[in-house]
């Protein structure tokens, strides 16, 4: 619905009057004969001369009469956004009271009624926005803000009632008024209609449905909505309307009926949160502080935890703490969290090292080097210099990181920061304050709980504030819930505030009354008291209550005069803002902005401090930010976030084009496939740092505004982008078999068939591969890796059909098919160029050279061929040292696990494994944690480590199966190690598990190995000799037939081992198998299985049997 205010042109004298709050004058007015035209050319003497005597009264009026010039129709406003409280009375009965009642005197008395409304609005700060015949709608919150908005109106209402019973029809029947009341946001301020007919509007629900809630009240009543009784809280009386439907607003709206004042209270108590804070005032929050700082600077530090609600004081309390409790002693590192960085890795220490590092002019790669080594302090090396430069997104000198590995990077640029702070405790104390730390990135928070697992043994004190959503759980941490403040507190709170201005006990009162012990709300009420003047106070204004920060915002702009739109943008660009991207998103010129800033700063809307890049300029907190930024039409916030995102794109002012930041003004100017470039951008930018975590947020963003951009061929291909990445995203941080990885990679393969891009098919069928493998699901894996294989060849490029052969002849290989995944393997083994084969590495994922290498490495050495196999993998590592990957590092040592492994070489795979899994944890990749888990469990209990053993191969065993992978070797050889532990119906149940798994899902890679392993299980665990035998044979018998030596020796040696004691014949047949086995061998003689099975051959006299052929 929109209801219309009327333009300057047509609003009345009495209007105006009350508008301004001072409608004792329009007696006044009316009797010297003012209109709204002469209103225009009123001067202070012609006030004077009208009766206005009091000086506070006459500017008040000239101000709105300059207002009222500058609001013609012919230069309408923009409007803006902002949330009002609807009034809507009507009286009851009036057309029937017409048709029997003389119309002079229907006009006299409904004139009364109207007056009545209009003055008992005007005593209650409202707005009498338009006269309808025998009613009137009336705002509060518009066009002067009230942060007590709601309940004005419903005192208002209170009022009205109350003076219409004394009210009577020409025939002695009192007059009945129903009256609805509605708050909700709404746009104001555009002029709507032509000509005569031209009228300011208010548009939004609340109108609406304060005239339907009107309807629904009863002669004598007040009906309010749902969020008009939560804004005015238990200051009224209020009782519950049975729910009912009302047309277009729903089938079951909740109606509020308002009975009268509520018993005087402390607004404190009526409004505070549900957590009331025993404190008085921050002393004892303070000596806790103390005795921390105190601890520290003796030797042990402490960690500290201030969290508590928005504006309850938390910074300000950070502030004290600076000031108060360091001396020359100790030293401070702020970092300031924010929410456009908690997707920025390391983005409070980035923002905290430009703070100390001077930008050069010019900005050459030598300059920034220098001020970089002389701001720093202490001494960097030159790698050292580079990573900083590399932090602050600035030219990095004679590319000294190049080689560096994204992997190393990161645990270098861990290691620089841990040297600053250990050079900084060298030499004193060390504080490191941490605000809005609920806004924090994941790299930041890792460093953080690195620290403050340090301070027990440190001089290091760790002090953060956040929101209690945002509460760490840090083991041993004091936290400090920082409560809001009772009476005395507010009272000395708000004094302090004004300075050395003196507050009248009565504003003072009323500020306690209505800060609801809020520290901000407390500093910002009183600021406004000041601004507004005693003299209006004491006429009867009081200073309103914020029922939301935006109300309280809300005064305070309507009190920037030109400088609206200013401060507007400002907050757009965020809590803090520099003024070159400022002007830039203006389009004004530079002293225009400046001189607006000076009003701001003057005017206690924003903060100044200075940088070594240059003056920064902030609001005091975010919330306010964020508000002022929601006043704007989304129509004007559209152009200028996108503005503020083209300004930041060409660098014109001087900062760094951050991706994600500019993709988050465009998604807000709702350029949303721009949006998700500039995402997508941020999450590849990421991922070249391994910052996985903060990539899968920025993904996450770009799906979001890829949902809202506009069908057609150009979202087809953004979605296609996405998607590929989002599935390659997702196997770094949740494992192949993570449901996102399908869920992307499949969406990616159906957008693919669609759109057809060239290239874009290779990462996807990659992704969709790997994850059938590690599913079991070969009727997909291999069917795919075939189609895989054709669109490679037909781009005859050898980098591409290398990857390609890799994934079929892998996929083969799983599936137990040897003869038909080898030529494929080897193929991709002869095609990989290690120095030139590495642009396919971004959309797989990781080196398929590399990864063919060890593929066949593995297969040769189940053949029987460790030499070989050795030599694989020895290639492997020499080929990712030229051109490193973390992820395909971490993937080749689980490779190097898995050989150890099926070698039997358990010191070597203990020796390595707790490296990778710690490696595999820092990078995220929980396949690789949890199979090493596996591993190492099973090499502990085959050493005889048996409870450890079992305890950590459940865990790694617990964590494959969750994230719903399969393999069932990996099963089986759970279950040998809970057969050596001595845990028979356990491994049973797990050796029964892995042929389950086996024959649904037809994956035959270490077939032979399962059943081995079996006939260990049934040996271990008291089965009879025979059923143990037949499980060796049938493993032999399955090695032979897919040509994996290794297994056959070994099913031959387990089975010979067991027959030896009784001889006979069956155990000559054993030998002579075991014989054959070994016979067949060509390298790899010293591996225990050999070794083994000759010492077991030289003791019993077996003949060698002739090779296989």
């Amino acid at each position: 619905m929109a209801s219309s205010l009327p333009g300057a042109t047509k609003i009345s004298v009495i209007d105006w009057l009350s508008e301004i709050g001072l409608a004792e004058y329009a007696r006044a007015f009316e009797d010297e004969g003012v209109t709204v035209d002469v209103l225009k050319s009123l001067t202070s003497e012609d006030l004077r001369d009208i009766g206005v005597t009091k000086v506070g009264h006459r500017r008040r009026m000239l101000d709105a009469i300059a207002r009222l010039g500058a609001a013609a129709p012919d230069s309408p406003p923009v409007g803006e956004r902002r949330q009002v409280t609807v009034l809507f009375c009507d009286v009851v009965g009036s057309t029937e009271m017409a048709s029997r009642t003389d119309p002079e005197e229907m006009r006299d008395t409904l004139s009364a009624f109207l007056n009545m409304v209009s003055d008992q609005t005007a005593r209650k700060r409202g707005l009498v926005a338009k006269y309808m015949g025998d009613g009137a709608l009336a705002y509060f919150g518009f066009p002067r803000a009230l942060e007590a908005k709601a309940e004005a109106a419903a005192r208002a209402a209170l009022a009205i009632q109350d003076a219409a019973r004394a009210l009577r029809w020409p025939d002695g029947s009192p007059l009945g008024v129903r009256i609805g009341i509605a708050t909700g946001n709404v746009v104001i301020g555009q002029m709507m209609g032509r000509g005569t007919a031209l009228e300011m509007s208010v548009v939004g629900e609340a109108p609406n449905l304060a005239a339907r809630l009107q309807a629904e009240a009863a002669p004598g009543e007040t009906c309010i909505d749902e969020r008009t009784r939560r804004q005015i809280g238990g200051m009224l009386d209020t009782e519950a309307m049975p729910p009912r439907p009302l047309k277009g607003l729903g089938d079951s709206v909740t109606l509020w009926r308002l009975t009268g004042v509520a018993r005087p209270r402390s607004r404190f108590e009526v409004l505070r949160a549900d957590r009331m804070s025993a404190l008085v005032g921050r002393a004892d929050a303070v000596a806790r502080i103390d005795a921390a700082v105190a601890a520290t600077q003796r030797g042990t530090g402490r960690a500290l935890i201030l969290s508590g609600e928005p504006g309850i004081g938390k910074s300000r309390l950070l502030h004290e703490l600076t000031v108060r409790s360091l001396d020359e002693t100790a030293r401070v590192v702020p970092l300031f969290c924010a929410p456009d960085g908690a997707a920025t890795a390391f983005y409070p220490v980035t923002e905290w090292l430009r703070s100390r590092i001077e930008t050069p002019a010019p900005a050459t790669p030598e300059a920034w080097d220098a001020n970089i080594r002389r701001d720093l302090v202490h001494p960097v090396s030159d790698e050292q210099a580079a990573l900083v430069a590399q932090l602050l997104d600035v030219p990095v000198l004679d590319d000294r990181l190049k080689g560096f590995s994204p992997q190393r990077l990161r645990a270098m640029t861990f290691e620089l920061l841990s040297a600053l702070i250990d050079a900084e405790l060298e030499i004193r104390s060390l504080m490191i304050v941490i605000e809005d730390y609920h806004w924090v990135d994941p790299s930041t928070r890792e460093l953080v709980e690195s620290l403050v697992a340090r301070v027990a043994t440190a001089r290091l004190l760790v002090v953060l504030s956040t929101r209690p959503e945002g509460v760490p759980d840090w083991p041993g941490a004091e936290h400090i819930e920082v409560g809001r403040l009772d009476d005395a507190e507010a009272r000395a709170f708000a004094k302090v505030a004004v300075g050395a201005a003196a507050l009248p006990e009565d504003v003072v009162d009323q500020i306690v009354e209505r800060g609801a012990g809020i520290p901000l709300f407390l500093e910002e009420l009183a600021r406004t008291a000041l601004e507004m003047g005693f003299e209006r106070l004491g006429s009867g204004e009081v200073v309103g209550l914020p029922d939301t920060i935006r109300d309280h915002v809300m005064v305070r702009l309507d009190r920037a005069g030109s400088e609206r739109e200013l401060v507007q943008v400002a907050a757009l660009i965020g809590r803090e803002f520099r003024p070159d991207l400022l002007i830039s998103a203006l389009g004004q010129p530079a002293d225009a902005v400046y001189g607006g800033l000076r009003q701001l700063l003057s005017n206690n809307l924003v903060a100044r401090r200075e940088t070594a890049a240059g003056p920064i300029y902030m609001f005091e907190h975010a919330l306010i930010s964020d508000a002022l930024a929601e006043t704007m039409l989304n129509s004007r916030r559209r152009l200028f976030h996108g503005r503020i995102a083209e300004a930041l794109q060409q660098g014109s002012t001087g900062e760094a084009a951050v991706p994600e930041r500019v993709a988050e003004h465009l998604a807000q100017a709702e350029r949303h496939l721009e949006a998700v470039g500039a995402f997508v951008t941020a999450a590849e930018k990421a991922m070249e740092r391994f910052a996985n975590l903060e990539a899968t947020e920025h993904l996450a963003r770009a799906r979001a505004a890829l949902e809202r951009a506009p069908e057609g061929s150009d979202r087809l291909r953004a979605d296609l982008r996405l998607s590929t990445l989002s599935g390659m995203a997702h196997t770094m941080t949740g494992g192949w078999t993570a449901p996102e990885v399908v869920e992307n990679y499949s969406r990616a393969r159906e957008l693919w068939t669609e759109v057809g891009a060239e290239g874009e098919m290779y990462p996807i069928a990659v992704g969709l591969v790997g994850y059938y493998i590690m599913t079991g699901n070969f009727d997909e894996a291999i069917p795919l890796a075939c189609e895989l294989v054709a669109l490679a060849e037909q781009t005859g490029e050898d980098e591409i059909i290398m990857a390609a052969e890799f994934e079929l002849g892998a996929a083969k290989l799983y599936s137990g098919d040897m003869e038909g995944g080898l030529p494929h393997l080897l193929r991709a083994v002869r095609l990989f160029d290690a120095d030139a084969h590495t642009a396919h590495v971004a959309q797989c994922g990781k080196n398929q050279g590399v990864a063919a290498l060890l593929q066949m490495g593995f297969a040769e050495s189940m053949m029987g061929l460790p030499e070989s196999a050795s030599g694989r993998f020895r290639a492997a590592f020499e080929a990712m040292e030229r051109n490193p990957h973390p992820f395909t590092e971490v993937w080749s040592q689980l490779g190097f696990l898995s050989l150890q492994l099926s070698r039997r070489n358990y010191d070597q795979l203990l020796e390595a494994v707790d490296g990778i899994i710690m490696r595999a944890e820092q990078q995220q990749f929980p396949h690789v944690v949890v199979q090493s888990k596996l591993y190492k469990g099973w090499a502990l209990a085959m050493s005889g480590r048996h409870d450890d053993g079992i305890a950590i191969a459940s865990e790694g065993m617990e964590g494959w199966r969750t994230m719903g992978a399969t393999r069932p070797v990996y099963t089986a050889y759970y279950a040998e190690a809970l057969a050596n532990a001595g845990r028979a119906n356990a491994a049973r149940a797990e050796i029964a598990r892995a042929f389950e798994e086996q024959e649904r899902n037809a994956e035959l890679l270490g077939a032979a190995e399962i059943h081995s392993i079996h006939g260990d299980v049934l040996r271990l665990t008291g089965a009879p000799a025979g059923e143990a035998d037949a499980a060796y044979l049938r493993a032999i018998e399955v090695a032979r037939g897919d040509g994996t030596l290794t297994y056959e020796l070994r099913a031959a040696l387990k089975l010979a081992q067991g027959r030896r004691a009784a001889g006979g014949p069956a155990f000559v047949e054993a030998r002579d198998m075991l014989a054959r086995a070994y016979s067949a061998l060509t390298e790899g003689f010293d591996d225990p299985d050999q070794q083994a099975a000759r010492a077991l051959l030289d003791a019993t006299g077996a003949t060698m049997a002739p090779a296989r052929s």
